[in-house]
């Protein structure tokens, strides 16, 4: 097994058994043994037990994140005009907020309560959600470029709030609401829409 293989196979076992038993279910022996390693290989890579967690909820947050991004350059690309740009909008957004989505968001606000009083961690989760923010925010800087959304706009900030609003949907996910599906999506669409475009 080559290094970045072991290390990769250490990162994904220690994500399975995250995703299983919580942090608590992150046991250096039994990771080292079922990728056939020695113990010590796990402190070459990760420093320590602290330092794979920190890992492996890392990368279960970006995970979680999904790959909308590329989606999204890729459809940007073929928009011809405002509506269509708003017809794109409106589809990315139903897409992130489907129901069907809400173990993506519930994953994320677990790794992101973990991050109380772990500033390793909230720095690392908060750096890749930095990186997921700017990114995005570049479709949206590339709309406003061409003349679609609001002439003041900015794109980070919008980015950042549309991000927190598709979380916080959660709200709606856990328990039971007494929010529809509908109601959330006629709110928040009526709301991208007047950030994004200045639609009222």
């Amino acid at each position: 097994m080559s290094t970045s293989d072991t290390r990769a196979r250490m990162l994904e076992v220690a994500i399975s058994a995250i995703d299983e038993k919580g942090e608590s279910g992150v046991r250096v022996n039994d990771i080292a043994t079922e990728v056939g390693v020695a113990i010590t290989s796990l402190y070459h890579y990760f420093g320590s037990r602290d330092g794979l967690v920190v890992a492996a909820q890392t990368e279960r947050y970006i995970r979680s994140l999904g790959s909308e991004n590329e989606r999204i350059a890729e459809a940007l690309t073929v928009c011809e005009d405002r509506e269509h740009f708003r017809e794109l909008l409106l589809a990315l957004h139903r897409r992130v907020n489907d129901p069907s989505r809400a173990p993506y968001r519930l994953t994320r606000v677990s790794v992101l309560g973990s991050t109380l009083g772990r500033p390793d961690l909230a720095a690392a989760v908060g750096k890749a959600q930095d990186e997921f923010t700017h990114s995005f925010s570049s479709f949206i800087a590339a709309a406003k470029e061409r003349g679609w959304t609001r002439p003041d706009l900015d794109p980070v900030g919008a980015s950042a709030w549309s991000m927190g609003q598709i979380l916080g949907r959660i709200i709606i996910e856990v328990g039971e609401s007494s929010v529809t599906d509908e109601q959330w999506a006629v709110a928040s669409e009526t709301a991208l829409l007047a950030v994004v475009l200045g639609e009222t």
